[in-house]
């Protein structure tokens, strides 16, 4: 699950940094979001949160983190009662 939450979260920032405010096509975070949980396998999707963050803004030269985050409840070894919150953060400049 953490594998699958990572490459989500590498694959949605590199989107978003080509995507910026001075890209043809600039992109949304709705639009950053899809294409987090489109790289995601065998987890369900609907329990995912993905946020997204431009500091400053969209421009290049500008910085982008997407964080994915993901309930996660052992199956096969119960080691708490509650779900652990698996996390992965990446963050790029923004190139276009």
């Amino acid at each position: 699950a953490f594998n699958s939450i990572s490459f989500a979260a590498r694959r949605a920032v590199r989107f978003a940094t080509v995507h910026g405010s001075a890209s043809t096509q600039p992109a949304t975070v709705a639009d950053i979001k899809t294409q987090a949980l489109s790289n995601i396998t065998g987890i369900d999707t609907s329990v995912i949160a993905v946020a997204v963050t431009w500091t400053p803004d969209n421009h290049p030269g500008s910085t982008v983190q997407v964080q994915v985050t993901f309930p996660f409840l052992p199956i096969l070894a119960p080691i708490h009662s509650s779900a652990l919150s698996l996390q992965s953060t990446s963050k790029q400049i923004i190139t276009q």
